[in-house]
């Protein structure tokens, strides 16, 4: 699959390890105690997005628009991991229209429940992406799990 924007690109192992930790990150910063909701929804949201690019960049694909690419990013996770993914890639993408209200239009738009569920929804995420990682691209994944 290539659309406008995207391009083929293999990945290496170390790129999948370097986004793994980068997603550590943001889950990492997402627990950082007096956070306000709307800047812990934003780390949930990176941490979300970064598993979409794990997809992406194992299928050998890369987002090279800047226009809507966290947009292109979560469709493209959609059509490479399939309908186990669908549920939790559509909420992401919900997320993302709220994510941006938080950080361009409205401070203290987001709720403390909508967090918890996009919290959930990240780490449910997380494991659908290992798995298909393993199942479908054993070779890039790296010795260890890295922590960030």
């Amino acid at each position: 699959m290539t659309t406008e924007g995207v391009k083929r690109l293999p990945a290496s192992p170390d790129e999948i390890a370097k986004l793994l930790v980068r997603y550590r990150r943001h889950l990492r910063d997402a627990g950082i105690p007096n956070r306000d909701a709307d800047s812990r929804y934003c780390s949930y949201f990176d941490a979300g997005l970064a598993l979409t690019k794990i997809a992406a960049r194992a299928h050998a694909l890369r987002v090279t628009s800047s226009n809507m690419n966290h947009f292109v990013q979560i469709q493209l996770a959609k059509s490479i991991l399939g309908k186990d993914a669908a549920p939790p890639l559509s909420l992401l993408e919900n997320a993302r229209t709220k994510r941006n209200h938080a950080t361009y239009d409205e401070a203290g738009t987001i709720s403390e429940a909508e967090v918890d569920e996009l919290e959930r929804t990240v780490v449910r995420l997380e494991r659908l992406v290992c798995e298909w990682l393993a199942r479908h691209h054993p070779d890039l994944l790296p010795p260890e799990l890295p922590l960030g």
